[in-house]
C-alpha cells in the first residue's frame, strides 16, 4: 500500500472483485474489469464482508476497474 505502515490483514480474491481488510480497519473493495454487480453478487459479497470483518461494522472504500456496471435491481437493493 502507498500509505506508510498500512498493510493487508486479510484478502478474498474471487472472479468479480478483491476484498481486503487493511491494518487501519478499512475494508477496500475493488471490482474487477467487466463485473456486473447484481443482487445475487451483492448477497454473495455480503457473506464475504461478514467473514473478512469478523461481523464488525467497519468503514468501506470502493473502487472499480473499467466497464463495471450495477443493475437497477442492485441499486434498489443497496438502499433497502
Amino acid at each position: 500500500m502507498s500509505e506508510e505502515g498500512v498493510y493487508i490483514v486479510k484478502a478474498i480474491d474471487f472472479t468479480e472483485a478483491v476484498i481486503k481488510l487493511r491494518s487501519d480497519n478499512i475494508v477496500h473493495v475493488t471490482y474487477k474489469t467487466g463485473t456486473v454487480l447484481d443482487v445475487p453478487l451483492q448477497m454473495r459479497m455480503l457473506d464475504m464482508y461478514h467473514e473478512i470483518c469478523d461481523s464488525r461494522k467497519l468503514p468501506f472504500l470502493f473502487d472499480a476497474m473499467d466497464h463495471v456496471t450495477v443493475t437497477r435491481e442492485a441499486k434498489i437493493n443497496a438502499i433497502e
